[in-house]
């Protein structure tokens, strides 16, 4: 086991990145880490509104966007992990 892949700072971009490159099958165990040194999320990402939006000027980033809120919902499904989504409004 070799690390390749340091990532430091567990917000939001650090932990989805190294969640996408830990799913990638590119990598095997321990070759991805994810470095944060407080809680995960617990800097700016912990302190955001946390509003989810779909609607954006350009139709790409709004398609990323709404495939996105599918992505949210099948969270706890797919990880065991309530991080509290709820679709309103």
């Amino acid at each position: 086991m070799v690390l390749r892949i340091a990532i430091v700072g567990g917000g939001v971009m650090g932990a989805s990145t190294a969640l996408q490159l830990a799913e990638s099958g590119r990598f095997g165990a321990g070759e991805v880490a994810l470095f944060e040194r407080r809680e995960l999320g617990a800097g700016s990402s912990g302190r955001s509104g946390a509003i989810l939006r779909c609607h954006y000027a350009d139709r790409e980033v709004a398609s990323m966007a709404r495939d996105s809120l599918d992505w949210y919902a099948g969270f706890a499904a797919k990880y065991g992990a309530d991080i509290g989504y709820v679709r309103c409004g």
